[in-house]
This record gives structure tokens, sequence and C-alpha cells, in this order.
């Protein structure tokens, strides 16, 4: 899933939005789909990378500064958003929250197996409502590109 849906999908979403003059979208899903490609190849056993690590805390700290650098892309892309529409800083806001939380589980709390686990899972609530408003959105975009749309879902002008 994270490799083709995630990763492929997004990866080549975007480089169609490029010849629609669509500079944003096409970094966004370009961006994000190579972050689930490359987020899945981490624990891949035959990429390697997890038997690079012989420690788990090390391999914990490891995946908690990759979520922080994206962390950080986030941002940037929400500062973008900001005046766009309600819905899409509504869900960079929630992807951002997400990839806080997960980053503090990987990274701050890698010793405290419960409660990093149970961090982990309040990220996972973010992921999915995250992933839910991302495919709102999309409908809404494949809604408005109809002549004669069903129902037109708003996404809040701002």
């Amino acid at each position: 899933m994270a490799v083709f849906t995630g990763g492929l999908s997004q990866f080549m979403a975007g480089m169609w939005e490029y010849p629609r003059g669509n500079v944003f979208n096409a970094t966004l899903f370009s961006l994000y789909g190579s972050f689930w490609m490359s987020y899945a190849t981490i624990f891949i056993p035959a990429s390697g990378i997890l038997a690079a690590y012989k420690d788990p805390l090390e391999l914990s700290h490891a995946v908690g500064l990759y979520l922080i650098t994206w962390t950080i892309v986030t941002a940037f892309f929400l500062f973008v958003v900001v005046r766009r529409n309600l819905a899409l800083t509504v869900m960079l806001s929630t992807i951002f929250i997400t990839l806080v939380i997960l980053s503090i589980s990987q990274y701050s709390l890698a010793g405290m197996p419960i409660l990093s686990s149970r961090v982990q899972k309040a990220g996972g609530v973010f992921g999915i409502i995250g992933a839910l408003l991302c495919f709102y959105i999309g409908v809404s975009e494949l809604l408005a590109a109809e002549h004669r749309p069903i129902v037109r879902l708003p996404l809040g002008a701002l």
C-alpha cells in the first residue's frame, strides 16, 4: 500500500499536475509520493536498512529524525496553503500534527515502549483523519471537474 497507493500513484499524480500548470499540487503529490515510497523502503527487509541498525534504539532515533524532516517539509507546505482554502489548511495541519506525534514516539519515547506505542496510536488516528480529508479534497476536485456534478463539496474559501 505504501509503495504503490501512497507512493507511486501520488508521485504519478504529481507528474501529471506539472503539464496542467499546477505547480503546488505537482510538488505536493510528488514529494509525498516520494515520502511513502522511501518510508516503505525502510521496512522492506531486502533494502537492508533495518539490518544496518543493530541497536533498536538507534533505528528508532533514525526513523524519528526522518519523520522530523518530513514534519518540516509539511510545515512549509502549510505556510503556502494557509490562505488558499480551509480544507487544504486543515488537511495539512492534521498531517503536520500526525508527523509531530509520530516523530515524538520514534525519537523521544523510543526507550519507553508502552508510552511510545500509545503515542503512535494517537498519531495513527490523526493520520487517518488526514487521509480522510485528502479523500474529501480529491472527491471535491473530481466533482468540480464535471460539467454537471451530482453535488459540490465545499472546500471553504479563505
